[in-house]
């Protein structure tokens, strides 16, 4: 597609931190999102457990009418907020 993503992300953690890693799973899901937009493009979409954001980003960026970006770590769901901020998805929420 072409698309640059800023990220902040660790590549190691311990469990209190593990949201902040970029996992295989939300590449897995990125792929499908890239190659079938339509799944998201003019729907509401909830990402649970959105770690890092990727997935929401991405689903902001194919059409997403709204993204709801959410984690059980506070320090995730900010994070998740700067990366959608730093990529300019600004009207999403965390």
């Amino acid at each position: 597609v072409g698309w640059r993503i800023e990220m902040k992300r660790l590549t190691s953690s311990n469990l209190e931190h593990v949201g902040l890693q970029l996992w295989a799973g939300a590449l897995v899901l990125s792929d499908l999102l890239l190659a079938r937009p339509q799944l998201v493009a003019g729907r509401s979409v909830c990402e649970l457990g959105a770690g890092l954001g990727l997935c929401s980003l991405l689903a902001a960026r194919l059409g997403a009418a709204s993204v709801l970006c959410t984690d059980g770590s506070l320090e995730a769901v900010d994070n998740c907020q700067e990366t959608l901020r730093l990529n300019g998805a600004f009207d999403q929420s965390c």
